[in-house]
């Protein structure tokens, strides 16, 4: 960017100059305190070595950013090699989970069989937890169902199962017997938002 400033023929250049840099932030005066430290010692540094001190922490951030990263990753794929295998063998492994008494046990065959480490097990037996998992979203879908099919559900009793419900009964001091439709679809909306939130 280029600047040019046009004078009067009797005005001096030098005077309007250093004008220009007392009232104007053409520059301008910065009190910098240049102490870091290096290798955990302080020291007072020059611009350049400032410079050079910030570029080598950088890539020192990137370097243990990248490697926990990759480290990261390589747990990952030896999850995942672990699972490929178990795919691959899904049938066996299953016969496996099956026919073990406990836990420790199918993982202890499924390391003899397959030479699996422990992580590896481990995420293959997850399958308990998702089965687990499913069985509770198949109660709470019961559960909602059962909710939706019971319109004709009395009031009174929606608020006492519902305490989203009871607290709006009693903060709009509606009776119970008169928010028959309020209370059916504000309980709708209490449940689900349990749910949700």
């Amino acid at each position: 960017m280029r600047i040019v400033i046009e004078l009067k023929k009797d005005a001096n250049p030098q005077v309007v100059l250093n004008k220009l840099f007392s009232y104007t932030q053409l520059q301008d005066t910065v009190g910098v305190i240049m102490l870091a430290l290096v290798n955990g010692i302080p020291k007072v540094l020059t611009l350049k070595e400032m410079l050079e001190q910030y570029i080598d922490f950088q890539v020192d951030v990137i370097t243990r950013r990248t490697k926990f990263d990759l480290n990261k990753a390589k747990e990952r794929e030896h999850i995942l090699k672990g699972l490929v295998i178990a795919l691959d063998n899904i049938d066996e492994v299953i016969e496996i989970m099956k026919t073990s008494k406990n836990i420790p046990e199918a993982k202890q065959r499924l390391n003899q069989r397959f030479g699996l480490t422990d992580i590896q097990a481990d995420h293959i037996m997850e399958r308990q937890k998702i089965i687990d998992e499913l069985a509770e979203i198949e109660v709470k879908i019961a559960d909602l169902e059962d909710i939706l099919a019971k319109n004709q559900q009395n009031s009174a009793t929606a608020c006492h199962t519902m305490p989203c419900y009871l607290q709006v009964c009693r903060q709009l001091s509606f009776p119970a017997f008169q928010t028959g439709v309020f209370c059916k679809r504000l309980s709708l909306r209490c449940r689900v938002r349990q749910l949700l939130f």
